[in-house]
C-alpha cells in the first residue's frame, strides 16, 4: 500500500508540468477482496483512473502489465522493476 502511494506522488509530481491542472485518481472498481492479487487498485483488471477535476473527463490510466498473484512475496510486486506502472494517456 505504501509503494503505491508512493508511486502514485510521484507520478502526479513528474506529470504535473505536462498536465497543468488538477486531478483525481482513484480505481476503477472497489476491491471486494483485498490482498487476493486479481482485483487489486492498479492492476491491469481494476486500473487508476486519472480524471480532470475540472471537467470530470478521464484522461488516462495508471495500471501495471501484469497482475501480482501472489501479493506480499517480493516477486512481481506492483510498481517493482518486473511489473512497473505504466501511465496511459487517452491523446
Amino acid at each position: 500500500m505504501k509503494t503505491t502511494i508512493l508511486i502514485i506522488i510521484t507520478v502526479l509530481l513528474f506529470a504535473a508540468p505536462v498536465f497543468g491542472g488538477e486531478y483525481i485518481i482513484r480505481s476503477q472498481m472497489i476491491d471486494i477482496q483485498p490482498g487476493d492479487g486479481i482485483m487489486e487498485a492498479g492492476s491491469p483488471i481494476n486500473p487508476y483512473l486519472i480524471i480532470d477535476s475540472d471537467t470530470g473527463r478521464e484522461v488516462g490510466t495508471v495500471s501495471t502489465d501484469m497482475i501480482d498473484l501472489n501479493p506480499g512475496d517480493g516477486f512481481m510486486e506492483p510498481g517493482s522493476t518486473l511489473n512497473p506502472y505504466r501511465i496511459r494517456t487517452n491523446d
